[in-house]
């Protein structure tokens, strides 16, 4: 629907989302929301819902794809995409207390590999720390590892190996246990011992 009072494209059943028509090279589309949520009431800027209410529906939620695509034109001379390409991203903005735009977290996914018999990806996600966007985890398909940027890795309790669940490090409050085949084999308590 076109807004008669602000001339633009709305959407939404109170006319509460717009489409912003001043675009800038930043986006090709921006979606403006008056959304009101004060009381708590949780409502969304955005849903994407698939209906499941019956035999023939399938068993998945939806899925949001974020696709790149290459043409031959595009300067590899094939319509392939290149190793080390960034394909998508997830950007976290908002504005800072001097009404500064900035990046505050990100999602990336870049293709190490791209040949069909061998695919690879990593993934990278990013936060703002000490006012630098700062890598703090990364999920390396073609090393089959976890990178883990930060200064602390935080767990509640238990380190447990996979599919052997019985073989763990567990931290209590200031204590360490060594435990294999489902014994203790090593405790160290608060005075090192």
């Amino acid at each position: 629907l076109l807004h008669a009072d602000i001339g633009k494209p709305t959407i939404g059943n109170d006319l509460t989302a717009r489409i912003d028509s001043t675009l800038t090279n930043e986006s090709l589309l921006h979606i403006i929301t008056d959304n009101d949520d004060s009381d708590g009431g949780g409502t969304f800027d955005l849903v994407v819902e698939r209906q499941m209410g019956d035999a023939d529906s399938p068993n998945t939620g939806p899925t949001i794809a974020l696709f790149s695509s290459n043409t031959a034109d595009s300067g590899t001379g094939s319509s392939s995409m290149l190793d080390d390409t960034n394909i998508g991203q997830i950007l976290f903005r908002a504005e800072t207390d001097t009404d500064t735009d900035a990046n505050f977290g990100s999602i990336r996914l870049n293709i190490q590999d791209s040949a069909n018999a061998s695919r690879d990806a990593k993934m990278f996600f990013k936060v703002q720390s000490n006012n630098s966007m700062t890598e703090m985890l990364t999920i390396n398909g073609e090393n089959d590892s976890i990178d883990i940027g930060a200064s602390s890795l935080i767990i509640p309790q238990d380190i447990v190996h996979t599919g052997d669940t019985n073989n763990k490090i567990t931290f209590g409050t200031d204590t360490q246990t060594f435990t294999t085949a489902g014994s203790a084999r090593m405790f160290i308590d608060t005075d090192g011992q």
